[in-house]
């Protein structure tokens, strides 16, 4: 169990947290008003006790989230990610409907003038598209209901995305405007796919939001890879 205040892990069986004083969830407690050994913290002395939760004790860097802050809830940039990706996948099942459509009607033309193999490439592109926004909405599923699993998912749904884009670049991108377009449209496809699925792994694994709406750091534990935390930190989780 996480502080909703600072983000630090409750020891067993305390009562307070012992970095900010913050009361643990559920105990209906006001906050700590003096120095902090709940359960072998190293306690402080608050000067400004009573003055609410935005309180930062001496030596700790000041926490991230507001007083009125709950980060055992959805919210900040977590919801956004969650919003954006449901907009996302909607919109990309709705296009996707209506370029198999027109694929359809054009398969036709297509294949009076000798691209069926292009016709091919497109209704696979279409397939896929509609796919990945499934699964996407299977993330935040995940996310809303804190499956620890979401983290594992996400990356694996990267990875396919990353080999299908390879592939269709080699495909398409060598049949419609040949070999010389191939190397430039693969190199920058393949580094920004990698790009945000790397900065969305290490949003997931150093959140503090995160750890906190999750309860833990179960999703770390079961991610593919991990990126922004050190061997030490993987020992204690």
């Amino acid at each position: 169990m996480f502080c909703s205040q600072c983000g630090n892990e409750f020891p067993e069986g305390a009562a307070y947290c012992p970095m900010c004083g913050a009361p643990a969830p559920g105990t209906g407690k006001a906050r700590y008003p003096g120095p902090s050994a709940e359960a072998g913290g190293t306690g402080y002395s608050d000067p400004h006790a009573g003055t609410g939760a935005g309180y930062t004790p001496p030596g700790q860097k000041p926490a991230t989230m507001s007083s009125n802050d709950d980060y055992t809830k959805m919210g900040g940039w977590l919801l956004f990610f969650m919003v954006l990706t449901i907009i996302g996948s909607v919109m990309s099942i709705i296009e996707g409907i209506s370029a198999a459509t027109q694929l359809g009607r054009a398969s036709g033309y297509l294949s009076a003038l000798g691209l069926n193999g292009y016709s091919d490439f497109g209704a696979l592109g279409t397939t896929f598209t509609i796919i990945s926004a499934v699964l996407n909405l299977v993330l935040v599923y995940f996310v809303f209901t804190r499956k620890p699993v979401f983290l594992r998912f996400y990356q694996i749904i990267g990875f396919i995305g990353i080999a299908f884009s390879i592939i269709e670049t080699f495909s398409v991108a060598g049949f419609v405007y040949g070999a010389g377009a191939v190397i430039g449209s693969l190199i920058g496809g393949i580094v920004f796919a990698v790009a945000i699925l790397c900065l969305f792994t290490m949003y997931y694994c150093r959140s503090v939001r995160v750890r906190t709406y999750m309860d833990g750091t179960e999703h770390i534990k079961q991610a593919i890879f991990t990126i922004g935390i050190t061997k030490e930190e993987k020992q204690l989780l």
